[in-house]
């Protein structure tokens, strides 16, 4: 009898933590799936239900099956809503990247100007990463110590890509 009473406070509590955690979850999720999206379709020209698809829905899970979104290139704006009762709104800025309008409003934020600084262009001779022209070949020392071949993560022993790409595999040969 004693047994019971544990268990049913205990359930009970569960069910009001529950409760109090489910609104702040899907708030979180919402928020996040808004903001993602955004810098995916607004910096990077991703499409958004790709965006979507890959990469907001199985990180908010089980969200991302009742998540609307909704892009505005024009605008700046994604708007993000789950089951249409938990809005979040993500806005992009000409160097800034996107925000998640949160605590504050949009026009309060589109305010705020930054002035960031401008980098000089990086010079067309140069490899890359200090300039624009394409990567050493063979790559230096400094960046690949072992010839630009893989090593294995267990062992440190130089290996063929096949165990590095497909790592549950493991080493299938020597290089």
């Amino acid at each position: 009898m004693r047994a019971r009473r544990i268990l049913a406070v205990a359930v009970i509590c569960g069910l009001a933590y529950g409760a109090w955690w489910l609104p702040v979850a899907v708030s979180v999720g919402t928020g996040y799936a808004a903001r993602v999206i955004c810098s995916l379709v607004l910096n990077a020209g991703e499409d958004p239900d790709v965006v979507l698809r890959d990469y907001v829905a199985h990180e908010i899970w089980p969200l991302g099956t009742v998540i609307d979104v909704r892009v505005d290139r024009d605008a700046g704006t994604t708007d993000a809503s789950t089951l249409g009762v938990v809005r979040a709104r993500a806005i992009h800025r000409d160097g800034l990247g996107c925000t998640l309008v949160a605590d504050t409003s949009e026009s309060e934020l589109r305010a705020v100007q930054v002035d960031l600084p401008r980098l000089p262009p990086l010079p067309e001779n140069v490899p890359w990463p200090d300039g624009r022209r394409g990567p050493v070949s063979p790559a230096p020392p400094a960046v690949s110590p072992n010839g630009g071949r893989p090593r294995c993560w267990s062992c440190t022993k130089v290996v063929c890509w096949r165990s590095v790409t497909h790592p549950a595999s493991g080493p299938t040969r020597r290089c």
